[in-house]
């Protein structure tokens, strides 16, 4: 049984890198330099788009073009080790691959009804567009330790730089669920060093370490009028003497992930991949900004700056897929990944002064499941085509549901093309649209944390599209 590599080939000959020195340890490294460097630039300002939660699947455009149907078990290019770190054994030289990927969200809020705590209906407007433009860049690196050091055993060592997890909510500061989201960010730089041992032919195993930085933003409007009429304190106007808070937090954690892929017959490949779940403890500051009637002021705040911090656990996720080669033209592929979105109960903010009580929101997620399939078909040695269809099951129960993470779940459809232009030089782009169900919210002031937010219902319409390019050069 033959190991098939991947189809990146290399240059015949590669003489003298000037900036790294020569020799073939300072070539080797070039393709992890290179990909540091580029996300670097690209990654320093990312911003994420709305999709189904906030894990952040655009990380390919080989893949997506299939709607990540067989991405763990992916092997035609670098960007297969953001799914499956064990897709590095099966690239054969040096490689550095550049993705970038532009996300398109609409979430709208329709038939909207509010209410303070004390009753009196909230005015304001349905919060417009809440989702935006993205764009989402990834770089990779891998080196063929093996081809440049002469090492006896088969060994890859690689890296990839990516946006994992990622959203972006924003209304208008007047509408009716201001006092539970108006502008709502997660933001996060991965980077995953990784090495990829293959001990005989068919097999590749690896491991790796990811280092995240997580930045995130909440705001919403304060009730001081409601606080004030609930107090007895004169002059007190629900809904209509509104503070604001800015909440803003960051935090580096560190996790690992680990991937095997297996080709247990010809044109067969297996993968499963693991990326671990990484705690976070963001540490910031809290806003506070009093309202112009002075009612805030008559309970006792004061408007400023304080040390906050929160806890975050972003979710484990497990992943299986195949890829099946039919003939010389035709492939299919399926996969299933579930996240452990459980892990995210509540959320709740702490404050460094002990006289301030910490605010609190029940998220109480669920466990998903993604699940695709789709085909490739090679035109000529040139061209290749590819199509998919995926289900993205939303972790966001009903009863929980907030206007920060309108999220339901959906169907997406893929599209995507890739071209050799040179014999170490591919190209790929790739279209997706996600349809997402109506998502119910009913928010109740009863409810755990909602006393001063008042209740809301409505409903979101959320649709995203996305589109990427990516660029893959072997040496």
């Amino acid at each position: 049984m033959k190991f098939q590599r991947g189809a990146t080939p290399t240059k015949a000959r590669v003489r003298r890198w000037p900036i790294l020195g020569e020799g073939p340890l300072r070539r080797g490294c070039l393709p992890i330099v290179v990909a540091v460097m580029v996300a670097v630039v690209d990654m320093a300002d990312p911003q994420e788009g709305l999709a189904s939660a906030f894990f952040i699947r655009e990380q390919s455009a080989s893949a997506m073009g299939s709607a990540f149907a067989g991405a763990t078990a992916g092997a035609d290019d670098p960007t297969s080790m953001f799914f499956n770190g064990a897709a590095l054994g099966r690239q054969s030289g040096n490689s550095v691959a550049v993705v970038g990927s532009s996300v398109l969200s609409q979430a709208s809020f329709r038939n909207g009804a509010a209410r303070t705590f004390t009753g009196v209906p909230i005015a304001g407007n349905d919060g417009g567009d809440a989702g935006g433009f993205a764009a989402i860049p990834a770089t990779y690196g891998a080196w063929d330790v093996s081809r440049d050091l002469g090492w006896t055993q088969d060994v890859r060592l690689g890296v990839a730089v990516n946006g994992p997890f990622g959203f972006e909510t924003a209304y208008r500061d007047d509408w009716i669920g201001r006092y539970y989201a108006v502008q709502s960010q997660l933001r996060t730089i991965n980077v995953n060093p990784l090495i990829a041992w293959i001990p005989f032919e068919g097999l590749s195993v690896a491991f790796g370490l990811q280092a995240q930085h997580v930045d995130a933003k909440l705001t919403n409007a304060i009730d001081f009028g409601s606080l004030g009429a609930a107090n007895g304190v004169p002059g007190a106007i629900p809904g209509g003497q509104d503070g604001f808070g800015r909440l803003t937090g960051d935090d580096w954690g560190f996790g690992w992930t680990m991937g095997l892929l297996i080709e247990p017959a010809a044109g067969t490949r297996l993968g499963i991949g693991y990326r671990s779940h990484i705690r976070h403890e963001l540490e910031g500051d809290a806003r506070l900004r009093l309202d112009d009637a002075g009612m805030g002021a008559a309970l006792g705040q004061s408007a400023g700056t304080r040390a906050a911090k929160a806890n975050l656990t972003l979710p484990e996720i497990v992943s299986l897929g195949l890829h099946q080669q039919l003939d010389e033209n035709w492939s299919i592929m399926a996969e299933a990944a579930w996240t452990r979105w459980s892990r995210y109960r509540v959320l709740r903010v702490q404050f460094e002064n002990p006289d301030l009580p910490e605010e609190y929101s029940e998220e109480d997620w669920r466990d998903t499941w993604f699940l695709a399939g789709g085909a490739s078909f090679r035109l000529d040695p040139a061209w290749t085509l590819r199509c998919g269809v995926a289900w993205d099951q939303s972790p966001v129960p009903s009863r929980t549901r907030t206007p920060r993470t309108p999220a339901n779940s959906g169907i997406m459809l893929g599209l995507g093309v890739g071209w050799q232009p040179l014999s170490n030089v591919s190209l790929a782009a790739a279209f997706t649209h996600f349809f997402i169900e109506s998502a119910r919210i009913n928010l109740e002031s009863s409810s755990p944390g909602n006393a001063g937010r008042g209740d809301l219902s409505g409903s979101s319409r959320t649709s995203v599209d996305a589109f990427a390019v990516q660029l893959v050069w072997g040496f």
